[in-house]
């Protein structure tokens, strides 16, 4: 059976059938659903840093981290997941530092830099290494 997606329309049958069997209904798919857009998240900030470093291809990548080419496509095609033992390694071995933000702390963001502003400071600049605010300067 062939479907012709270009045809399908939101109201009908056919198309309702589809789509419900893209939504994860236990508890346990949600997860695994989850899971897998936490790690496509993750593997776009990875490709993004690839080029910032200059890596080439998934081979170097792999060459790098001391794994095979193989694991690291697994990885990337969401076949495999990734664990915290590899994410420490990949920290360690391009010299970067991954950080959980949670929404509440993106949800308050703004706030927090108008609570320091308020309090007297001018700037806060967050980077990979570092995170600096400073005073405002007073006359």
């Amino acid at each position: 059976m062939s479907i012709n997606y270009r045809n399908m329309k939101p109201d009908k049958p056919q198309t309702k059938d589809f789509l419900a069997l893209l939504i994860p209904k236990t508890e346990n798919e949600k997860l695994e659903f989850e899971a897998k857009m936490i790690q496509l998240d993750f593997i776009s900030g990875l490709q993004e840093l690839m080029k910032y470093r200059n890596i080439k291809s998934k081979k170097e990548l792999a060459e790098l981290l001391g794994t095979s080419p193989s694991f690291v496509s697994q990885i990337f095609s969401g076949e495999k997941l990734i664990n915290l033992k590899h994410l420490a390694k990949i920290q360690k071995t391009l010299n970067v530092k991954y950080a959980i933000i949670s929404n509440l702390y993106l949800r308050h963001k703004n706030s927090f830099r108008g609570n320091l502003a308020s309090k007297g400071f001018h700037t806060l600049k967050i980077t990979p290494n570092d995170i600096v605010i400073s005073r405002k300067k007073t006359a």
